[in-house]
């Protein structure tokens, strides 16, 4: 008995074409269940700045984040999670703005009261 690979050959290619066709269907399905563990692994760490888009297996991260320690948090967030290959951190950081205290108007009664507004009328202090 002779070997003969070439016969082989024609049981490997429809092999290799039905396991091409697998992967290619399977890729949209394992890339929504990625981006649903992911979002909801960021949403339970309290990183709902964070943005996840997916290609095949590898996370792109991004947004801004607050400060340098919630960039860490999530990018390590996302490294931990199951069937993730890479993490690319393309976030940014961007310091919130401090709210100050509004400024005092500088209508203001004879006893240091805000002076009220009444449409039509003149600026009247408001009386107890």
């Amino acid at each position: 008995m002779r070997c003969r690979p070439w016969i082989w050959l024609w049981g490997l290619l429809p092999l290799a074409l039905l396991w091409l066709a697998a992967i290619v269907a399977g890729l949209p399905k394992m890339e929504r269940d990625l981006a649903l563990r992911a979002d909801m692994m960021l949403a339970g760490d309290g990183q709902n700045w964070a943005r996840v888009a997916l290609n095949g297996r590898d996370l792109t991260l991004s947004g801004a984040a607050p400060d340098e320690g919630a960039r860490r948090r999530a990018r390590e967030t996302l490294s931990t999670l199951w069937g993730v290959r890479s993490v690319l951190d393309v976030t940014a950081v961007v310091a919130v703005p401090l709210q100050s205290a509004p400024a005092p108007s500088a209508e203001t009664s004879d006893d240091g009261r805000p002076a009220s507004r009444v449409p039509g009328a003149a600026n009247t202090a408001v009386s107890e």
